[in-house]
C-alpha cells in the first residue's frame, strides 16, 4: 500500500496509527486496518521518506520501523 508522508506528523502519532488511519480513511468502514499492520499483512510504500527525512535526522529511525513490528 502506498502511503503518502505528507500528512504524517510524527511528533504526534505512531507510525503504525498513522498508517492505520489512512488505510480506514481510503477504505471506509474498515474495522480490519489495525489487524492487518499488526500481523504484517500490510507492505507500507512510504512515499515521501526522503522528505521527511531531513525532520528525522535526530531521531532513530529504527524506533519508527520497530513499531511496525
Amino acid at each position: 500500500m502506498l502511503f503518502s508522508l505528507s500528512s504524517w506528523q510524527p511528533d504526534r502519532e505512531r507510525l503504525r496509527d498513522w498508517m492505520a488511519a489512512q488505510l480506514c480513511a481510503t477504505y471506509p468502514g474498515a474495522p480490519w486496518a489495525q489487524e492487518l499492520l499488526k500481523a504484517g499483512l500490510v507492505l507500507p510504500v512510504l512515499d515521501g521518506l526522503d522528505e521527511c527525512w531531513a525532520t528525522l535526522a535526530g531521531e532513530n529511525w529504527s524506533d519508527y520501523v520497530s513499531s511496525l513490528t
